[in-house]
Order: C-alpha cells, then structure tokens, then sequence
C-alpha cells in the first residue's frame, strides 16, 4: 500500500491523476477532515463530486479521515489554552502557538496509517506529501522521534514538478 495526504488542492490532484496514469506510485489518498463545519464547503463538494469518483474509476481510493469526538470549529469555539490555528498574535504579528496541523491532519492520518497500512514504530510507512518544487522550503526533514510511523516523501519535488 503506498499511501497519499490529499489536501483536495492543486498539488494532491496532480499526485492523484498522475498516480491515477501510472506515472507515481500511490494507491491510496487520506483525506484528513478537520470536520464539515469548518472544512472550506469547496474543498468538500471537490472531494465528494470530482476526487473520490475519479479516484474510484482508476483503482484508486481516496479516505476521509476525522479527530475523534469534535471538529476543529467546535474546539476553536470551546474554552481553550492554547491557540488551535494560525493566527499573529504578540510582537509584532509572530504566529503564536498552536496544536492545529499536528492534531487535526498529522495524527489523524497517523492513527488511519497504523489501522489500515501496517504502520508501526518498527514499520515506518511512506507518506506522500503534496508539496511541488516551486515550494520545497515547506519541506521537513524526517523526524522518527516526531513521526515514529511515516517518513515522508515529496513526490512532486523529486520530479521537479512545479
């Protein structure tokens, strides 16, 4: 199984079609929803209208995947102590902390990955990340310690694809 984090935008489609044609090797695309009241509607309708239909007539699948019990709208709204998304804050505009791509993406396709493609400490799964090359500065260095269960894989950046 080699396994995809579809965002639902323009990199992700290109991984999926270019997957879709044999020219990358991904089968399966997780779609982690941070939940359906907080998800851009857009991002939704795509996903539910175009991705997963053209996904199923090439072989392909594509996961939705959600935190357990709440959706990150629900969590901004509650009493909270940290800052669950980006937002500039303090001297002059620096981002302050905040939890929200590693609980509401990270761990939720890390919990799919340990569940449905064998992940463990000891096998580390591949993970497909859509970042092109115009934008390799996003890229992180794998990280077991942060990331016991994937390593990461930039398919677009090692074709060179903007």
């Amino acid at each position: 199984m080699r396994v995809f984090s579809f965002g639902g935008g323009v990199q992700s489609t290109a991984v999926l079609v270019l997957s879709a044609q044999g020219k990358m090797p991904y089968t399966d695309f997780v779609f982690a929803n941070v939940g359906d009241d907080t998800e851009n509607p857009q991002t939704i309708a795509y996903l539910h209208d175009v991705a997963i239909p053209y996904a199923e007539r090439n072989g392909l699948k594509v996961h939705q995947v959600q935190n357990k019990g709440i959706t990150l709208y629900a969590d901004i709204m509650s009493d909270n102590t940290s800052v669950p998304i980006p937002v500039k804050m303090g001297k002059i505009g620096q981002p302050a902390q905040r939890n929200c791509t590693t609980r509401w993406k990270v761990k939720v396709i890390e919990r799919w990955m340990k569940q449905h493609a064998g992940a463990t400490k000891q096998n580390r799964v591949p993970l497909g990340i859509g970042i092109s090359a115009d934008e390799s500065y996003r890229m992180r260095t794998d990280d077991p310690e942060r990331e016991p269960f994937v390593f990461k894989e930039y398919p677009l950046v090692d074709m060179l694809m903007t």
